[in-house]
């Protein structure tokens, strides 16, 4: 009868998840809501691929920094400083195109991850 409170409480604590990056000329500072930081240098973007995330009422865009060492960092549209780190992205990676290239491809159809590289 409680399964569902159950596997609620029980399931795995959620990733913590970017609320804040600000842009330098090749860095860029990334806060999490857990209060923990990194810096990330720009050179060591392997490629970013921007996608869509499915919240139900509505979608989410992300773009995901693949990075040097097979690690990688997701930063969402929500984060402060984010309309900034596309801009900065744009001016600085060869080959990143401009926004109103890639956004559409992203943002249509609604609802649907639409992974553009």
């Amino acid at each position: 009868m409680l399964r569902w409170l159950r596997r609620l409480l029980m399931s795995p604590k959620p990733l913590a998840q970017i609320v804040e990056c600000r842009v330098s000329s090749d860095r860029v500072f990334v806060s999490y809501d857990d209060t923990t930081a990194r810096t990330i240098e720009l050179n060591d973007v392997q490629r970013v691929i921007a996608w869509k995330r499915d919240r139900w009422s509505f979608d989410e865009i992300v773009v995901t920094l693949e990075l040097n060492g097979n690690d990688a960092v997701e930063i969402s549209e929500d984060a402060t400083g984010y309309n900034e780190l596309v801009a900065r992205l744009e001016s600085t990676l060869p080959g990143f195109p401009m926004t109103d290239q890639w956004w559409k491809d992203v943002g249509f159809p609604p609802f649907a991850e639409n992974p553009t590289v």
